[in-house]
């Protein structure tokens, strides 16, 4: 491969616009005293991005590498980069992403790569951060066709950023619904659907920027009563690491338990919560509602976490160095990036250490900023 494919990160120049937002909405939503925002959840949602992130640095090379294989050895066509190629290639990217999305939802182990951004139980701007590690590596074999298409790889990949960043605003609570907006755009209302573990919400709302790809392919739905957010099976922790195994991880148990080679086959391909009809069958979606829904959320004193806070703020301002230093001189520090990852796990560690740090004649929220 020959050709030069560097392209400007502008999802890493996004990052200080994302973080002054998710401040304005912690700001605005304290003010209309509304509870979208728990420390430990938001401290949660953001390592998983500082997690993604890392993880981008190692491998985005070789998904780069791949699309540029495709794109030099096998493209049909020639096509001049002009605004028409760029409307064309941002539309198509749009629509992949689509299937991908939808694919993430129905296939097992596409759900393992996916499940970590649905984690959370509140919704928000930074839960539009909190994003699994390894999904890429599954993504990316969606937009290979794109490639032998003949769209050149900067193209792609300034398409693929922006379809991105364009999904950070509709994480939130604070925008209701936006008139004839609706109609063909994904919304704060329709994103909200789509993260919700109510049983007629599950599996809707599949896209990137245009809604129009759940109307045409029959996986629209209008947000009809407040969502119940997180996933039908909870996490129930803020670990990082386990937070993106986690699901995988119950895949393989399920695989050494089930009898037979199909059935095993079934555990990874089939929908997530399959199980043979000799274990019970599919497991239901079970009804929900937001009166009821109890969130993770062990309360921990003031002191602890102000501890925690200062903890997060030192390294998540060593991963904004390095995230620059990386860019600007293209070296990858994996001393530096093995230090991030395990030094977020001690803010997770300490957000769960309900027996040492629980504080239970000091309900209040921490910091009371949330």
């Amino acid at each position: 491969m020959t050709g030069n494919y560097a392209t400007p990160p502008f999802i890493t120049y996004s990052i200080p616009f994302f973080i002054f937002f998710i401040i304005l909405e912690v700001l605005v939503s304290k003010r209309l005293n509304k509870s979208f925002y728990r420390l430990n959840d938001t401290i949660a949602n953001l390592t998983m991005g500082i997690y993604s992130q890392i993880a981008n640095i190692f491998y985005a090379g070789l998904i780069t590498l791949a699309y540029g294989i495709c794109y030099e050895n096998f493209k049909f066509f020639e096509i001049k980069t002009d605004w028409g190629t760029g409307f064309s290639c941002f539309l198509l990217v749009d629509f992949l992403y689509y299937w991908f999305h939808r694919t993430s939802h129905r296939v097992a182990v596409f759900w393992g790569s996916h499940e970590g951004h649905h984690q959370s139980e509140e919704y928000n701007l930074s839960v539009a951060l909190r994003q699994g590690a390894l999904q890429p590596l599954f993504s990316c074999l969606y937009y290979l066709p794109l490639a032998l298409l003949g769209f050149h790889p900067v193209l792609f990949l300034t398409c693929y950023q922006f379809n991105t960043i364009f999904q950070f605003w509709i994480h939130t609570r604070a925008l209701k619904k936006l008139g004839i907006l609706e109609w063909f755009l994904n919304t704060p209302s329709h994103h909200r659907v789509h993260h919700g573990i109510n049983p007629e919400y599950i599996d809707k709302n599949h896209a990137g920027v245009l809604i129009i790809w759940d109307r045409l392919f029959g996986t629209f739905c209008e947000e009809k009563k407040e969502p119940v957010y997180g996933t039908v099976t909870p996490l129930a922790s803020f670990n990082p690491a386990w937070a993106n195994i986690r699901f995988w991880f119950s895949l393989y148990q399920l695989s050494t338990q089930v009898h037979g080679w199909r059935n095993k086959w079934n555990v990874w391909w089939k929908a997530p919560g399959w199980k043979p009809e000799s274990m019970g069958g599919p497991l239901p979606v079970p009804q929900v509602s937001v009166q009821s829904f109890v969130k993770y959320d062990p309360l921990l004193n003031r002191q602890v976490s102000l501890y925690i806070c200062l903890v997060f703020v030192l390294i998540v301002g060593v991963a904004l160095h390095y995230f620059h230093t990386h860019q600007l001189f293209k070296q990858v520090d994996y001393t530096t990036a093995v230090f991030i990852f395990l030094a977020l796990l001690l803010p997770a560690r300490l957000m769960e250490d309900k027996k040492k740090l629980s504080d239970p004649e000091r309900p209040k929220r921490a910091l009371g900023l949330f």
